[in-house]
């Protein structure tokens, strides 16, 4: 539980080390994250950890994503914008600030991410070359 202002919160971190397997480099200091697509999309301020990060001239944000049959997938990246990383830990998107992975490991597979990468793992290994993106067995 975290004590925010008065308000009490639970933010549930069942697979947050599953996830994320190794941090090697991070963005400094964390940012701050709008999230008011994510919200409207999943309907809840809760950003898991593995969610994927872009940004924009100097806002961050998770990447787009939307319900195919029964599960989460991201759509395609937002013209003019670029990713940034991986979501380090689950957080309240609406009071906290984002730890976000620039270099390490992360566990890829759909059953542990927020959303499956299957359709943008190629741009994201593109784009973030310090991030090993990989799942059991691998």
């Amino acid at each position: 539980m975290i004590e925010l202002g008065g308000v009490t919160k639970k933010v549930v971190t069942g697979v947050d080390n599953i996830v994320i397997r190794q941090i090697i480099s991070t963005i400094e200091g964390g940012r701050a994250l709008d999230i008011t697509d994510y919200k409207t999309a999943v309907g809840n301020t809760i950003v898991s950890s593995g969610c994927v990060i872009i940004r924009k001239n100097g806002t961050y944000k998770p990447m787009p994503i939307k319900k195919e049959e029964d599960k989460l997938v991201y759509e395609a990246l937002p013209e003019g914008w670029e990713y940034a990383g991986i979501l380090i830990a689950s957080i309240d998107g609406a009071k906290e600030g984002a730890g976000i992975l620039t270099a390490g490991m992360v566990n890829k597979s759909d059953d542990v991410m927020p959303a499956s990468v299957t359709s943008i793992l190629a741009d994201l290994k593109t784009a973030l070359p310090g991030i090993n993106f990989m799942e059991d067995g691998e």
